[in-house]
């Protein structure tokens, strides 16, 4: 399940991440940018992958967590997107 998840409606709220390369323990906190994703309404996970320049392939998992593991990378949770007031 994705870690401060609000639900609307009965629907999951979208929520960005990043997957990196499996980094060095001893060099950065994370690897290079693997690929950019979201969750999607129903639990499931869209990413694009950004290895080689400009994006490439999409990829549609059943969960964040597959995802990472589709792309042998580590997943990293960005900050809720919030609305604002226009």
């Amino acid at each position: 399940m994705v870690p401060g998840l609000r639900t609307d409606i009965g629907r999951l709220t979208p929520r960005p991440f990043a997957l990196h390369a499996i980094g060095d323990a001893d060099a950065t906190p994370h690897g290079p940018l693997v690929a950019w994703g979201m969750t999607l309404p129903d639990g499931s996970a869209v990413t694009v992958d950004w290895r080689d320049g400009p994006p490439s392939d999409v990829t549609l998992s059943t969960n964040p967590e597959r995802a990472a593991r589709l792309h042998d990378a580590e997943l990293v949770w960005l900050r809720p997107l919030t609305r604002t007031a226009a």
